[in-house]
């Protein structure tokens, strides 16, 4: 059975938030190396950009180009490793501390393919269609107005419970 609800998307991201506040109040200490590496990543990646950006608008494409090729080589070489280092090392990991136990890392599993089906909008419920208007008996508005039609029938399935494909 799937479960689409986007209560569920909030429990996920609550849990998240608060586990850390409940375990450093059971005097475990939370450790950033993940978070400072991935900072440091993503940080150097936009100052090389940045910083060929303000060299080449200070001095003209002339003086930037030599710089240029090594500084897209060093931007993709450093966004490729922001990219292993989320997929790979950091992948699920809600919480890495350490106590007087040792140390602690909590890891989420990727999702089952069941619940992945639910990004799709035509088998996800939408929940944010407007409903037909009201039947009008005057004959000024009986037109119905092109952003207030309900939305018209899709081919597909729309229902979280259908079978995966």
């Amino acid at each position: 059975m799937r479960m689409c609800s986007p209560a569920a998307l909030d429990l996920k991201n609550t849990t998240d938030d608060a586990l850390p506040n409940y375990l450093n109040s059971l005097r475990f200490r939370q450790l950033h190396t993940q978070t400072d590496v991935r900072l440091g990543l993503g940080y150097s990646a936009v100052a090389i950009a940045g910083a060929l950006f303000y060299y080449d608008w200070k001095f003209g494409w002339a003086a930037s180009k030599p710089y240029t090729l090594p500084a897209v080589i060093a931007y993709f070489l450093l966004n490729g490793a922001f990219s292993y280092w989320l997929w790979f090392v950091e992948r699920g990991v809600v919480y890495e501390g350490e106590g007087k136990t040792g140390k602690v890392r909590l890891c989420l599993p990727p999702p089952p393919p069941l619940l992945q089906g639910c990004a799709d909008p035509l088998r996800a419920t939408n929940r944010y269609e407007l409903p037909p208007p009201p039947k009008s008996t005057s004959p000024s508005t009986s037109a119905t107005s092109p952003s207030l039609r309900p939305p018209t029938p899709r081919t597909r399935s729309r229902s979280c419970t259908s079978a995966p494909r």
